[in-house]
């Protein structure tokens, strides 16, 4: 018996690796198991067609659709289904609890005077500090910031020196502004390194056209590898259902811009507004 899990994150590599097993055990009985909306990896060699085409590789395959989520909330699971809407059966929710959605816009947020002393020239991270200790006095649980980038947010100017530019360097930063007890509670990463985690409260922290799809300006001279515009679009499509669908209680997105990602779309009629008052 060979069990692939995630197989979503198939490659070639692992193909060749499978096949080599069937030749050596011809009557080996194969269970693969995974999630095409978190087909993320993409980067890192895997290849979404085995799983879209199974039957083609492995002829005369049993298939069962998996469409419980026992994670989030009803609402969560209904945003993440909104965000991948036309492309599969949708989710299905088995918990009772509905699940919060929040849009906030930091368009909305005005610093308070102590806020100002405090991060003076900076209006990211005081708002998202607000957010961060809503989420903690919410739950006795976990609270996660998502971003997009491995780096401090653009929207931030926090000046870190020292604590470098990356988000562990953030991380202390936000948690040196907490208690002690709340900031173990409390973690800053990608949405790519969060992938197979989970927290009650999550914040997906730059819910922008920029950030969500992360398009580079000379992505077109990747069509040469098969990439397309379009296609980097579907995994960055991907990426936020995996961020969205992180939160088991409460879900946030902070939008930092004019411009939220597109990805949004039906989710704001499902989500309530921050009051930042």
């Amino acid at each position: 018996f060979v069990h692939v899990d995630e197989f979503q994150d198939f490659s070639e590599m692992f193909m060749d690796f499978i096949q080599a097993i069937r030749g050596q055990a011809p009557g080996a009985v194969l269970c693969c198991v995974g999630d095409d909306w978190q087909a993320i990896n993409g980067f890192a060699g895997a290849d979404l067609r085995f799983f879209s085409n199974f039957d083609e590789f492995f002829p005369s395959a049993a298939t069962q659709q998996l469409l419980t989520n026992y994670r989030s909330g009803r609402g969560i699971v209904s945003a993440g289904n909104a965000v991948m809407e036309g492309l599969g059966e949708p989710a299905r929710s088995i918990k009772p609890q509905p699940g919060s959605i929040r849009i906030a816009r930091l368009t909305d947020f005005e610093p308070s005077l102590t806020e100002r002393h405090l991060f003076p020239g900076d209006v990211g991270t005081p708002a998202l500090l607000r957010l961060i200790k809503h989420g903690l006095a919410e739950t006795d649980g976990t609270v996660a910031v998502l971003l997009r980038r491995n780096t401090i947010p653009w929207f931030t100017n926090t000046g870190l020196g020292a604590f470098g530019r990356k988000l562990d360097g953030y991380l202390s930063y936000l948690r040196s502004h907490v208690p002690e007890a709340d900031g173990r509670r409390l973690d800053v990463t990608t949405t790519h390194k969060y992938k197979g985690r989970e927290a009650d409260f999550v914040i997906v922290a730059d819910a922008d056209k920029q950030s969500y799809p992360l398009i580079h300006p000379t992505a077109e001279l990747f069509e040469i590898f098969g990439d397309s515009v379009a296609s980097l679009t579907d995994a960055d499509r991907r990426l936020f259902y995996v961020a969205t669908t992180r939160a088991e209680s409460s879900l946030c997105y902070l939008v930092t811009s004019e411009y939220p990602s597109s990805f949004l779309g039906t989710v704001f009629a499902m989500s309530t507004p921050v009051n930042w008052r």
